[in-house]
C-alpha cells in the first residue's frame, strides 16, 4: 500500500527480496539464523552429529489433504499429484516406510481413499490428533476453523505441524517429489530444508521431518494459536493482510523461520544432531524452476550427491509447488483505495 492509501498487488510486494529481509529483520531473524541455516555450515552436520546409529525419527509419512465436505475435489482430481505422490512411495518403499493420509472426517473423499488405500496408506482423521496435549488442541481447533472458512492451505499448514510434533515422522507435501532417500536422515533428530524466497532463505514447510515434541514445532503451534486467538494482524499494512499470499506469513514457511529462529536463540540445537538441507543437496541436475516433474523424472538417479569427505548423502526430491492455494484474483480485486474496496 502507498501513501495514498492505495492497494497495489500485495503478493508482488511480499516476493520481493527486500520485503522479506526487512520483514524477517523487524522479526528478530538476523545474523545468527543466516549463518546457521547457511550450507558452509550445514554441509558438515552429519560430521559433528552424535549418536546416530539408531533409528530416532519414526519411519512413517504423513500427508495431508482438505477439502470442503458440500463440494468436494478429491486430491485424485489433481493429476500431478498422484504420479508425484506415487514416484515418493516408490522412493520410500525401499526403506520401510508406513503412509498416513490425514483427512477431514467429514469429507467422503471415496476416489482419494481408494487410490490411496491401494498405495498402503492409512486414512487417518485429524480428530484422531486431540488428546492430552492441550497445545495440539487448540491447534487443532485454529487447524478446523481454518477448514470451515475453507482457508484449506492455512489448516494444512497448521495440521502437519501438530502430527510431527505429537507422533513424529516425516511430513510431505503431496507435490513434493522424492526420487531418492537416504534412512540415516532417520537417525537424526529432525531434518528441514531451507528455500530462497527471492534470495532470502527461510525454513521450507514442504517437508518437515522430527521426533516427538521437537521445540521448533512447538514454538510454532504457540505463535500460532496466540496470533489466531488475540486476532493479531499480519502486517501493518491491511493491504497486506487481505492477499492470499499472508499464509506464508500466517502459517506457512515465515512463520516457520520465526520458530525455528527462537529455538536456536533459546540453545535447543546445541545438543541435538540435525541437517538443514539446501538447494545445492537437496537438487541434482534437476534445479532450475524451468524443469518439470516429466524432465527430472528422466534423470539418471544412480549417483549420489556429496555431502562431506565421509559420507554421500543419497537423498534427491524437489518441491514443485503446485500453487493450489495461490488466489491471484482476490489479489486483483484489492487493488485500488481501501476504502472502496471495502465498500465493494
Amino acid at each position: 500500500m502507498n501513501q495514498n492509501n492505495i492497494c497495489l498487488f500485495a503478493a508482488g510486494t511480499m516476493e520481493s527480496g527486500p520485503f522479506l529481509t526487512q520483514f524477517l529483520e523487524e522479526n528478530g531473524v538476523e545474523e545468527a539464523y543466516f549463518k546457521n541455516i547457511d550450507w558452509t555450515y550445514q554441509k558438515d552436520a552429519l560430521m559433528r552429529a552424535s549418536n546416530i546409529n539408531e533409528v530416532k525419527i519414526p519411519k512413517v509419512i504423513h500427508y495431508v489433504w482438505f477439502t470442503n465436505p458440500l463440494k468436494e475435489r478429491e486430491m485424485t482430481d489433481v493429476a500431478r499429484n498422484i504420479e508425484e505422490v506415487e514416484t515418493s512411495v516408490a522412493a520410500l518403499n525401499q526403506h520401510g516406510f508406513s503412509y498416513n493420509l490425514w483427512v477431514n472426517g467429514e469429507a467422503k473423499l471415496n476416489k482419494t481413499r481408494e487410490w490411496a488405500e491401494s498405495l498402503g496408506m492409512k486414512i487417518r482423521d485429524i480428530e484422531e490428533l486431540r488428546g492430552d496435549d492441550a497445545l495440539a488442541n487448540q491447534a487443532l481447533d485454529v487447524a478446523k476453523e481454518y477448514i470451515a472458512d475453507k482457508q484449506f492451505a492455512a489448516a494444512a499448514d497448521v495440521t502437519r505441524v501438530i502430527i510431527v510434533h505429537k507422533q513424529g515422522g516425516v511430513y510431505i507435501d503431496g507435490d513434493q517429489v522424492v526420487w531418492q532417500y537416504d534412512p540415516i536422515l532417520n537417525n537424526l533428530d529432525f531434518f528441514m530444508y531451507a528455500h530462497p524466497y527471492s534470495g532470502v532463505y527461510m525454513i521450507e514447510n514442504s517437508m518437515i521431518a522430527s521426533t516427538p515434541n521437537n521445540a521448533i514445532l512447538r514454538n510454532l503451534l504457540e505463535d500460532i494459536v496466540d496470533r489466531k486467538i488475540n486476532k493479531k494482524k499480519v502486517f501493518e499494512s491491511e493491504c497486506l493482510n487481505r492477499s492470499f499470499y499472508t499464509a506464508l506469513a500466517e502459517t506457512g514457511p515465515i512463520r516457520l523461520t520465526f520458530a525455528y529462529n527462537k529455538a536456536l536463540e533459546e540453545g535447543f540445537m546445541e545438543n541435538k544432531s540435525y541437517i538443514i538441507l539446501h538447494d545445492k543437496l537437496k537438487n541434482d541436475d534437476c534445479n532450475q524452476e524451468s524443469h518439470d516433474y516429466e524432465y527430472c523424472s528422466k534423470l539418471d538417479r544412480n549417483t549420489p550427491l556429496p555431502h562431506d569427505q565421509n559420507y554421500d548423502l543419497k537423498f534427491i526430491t524437489r518441491h514443485f509447488g503446485a500453487g493450489t492455494w495461490f488466489d491471484f484474483k482476490k489479489d486483483l480485486k484489492n487493488i485500488g483505495r481501501l476504502r472502496d474496496i471495502a465498500e465493494n
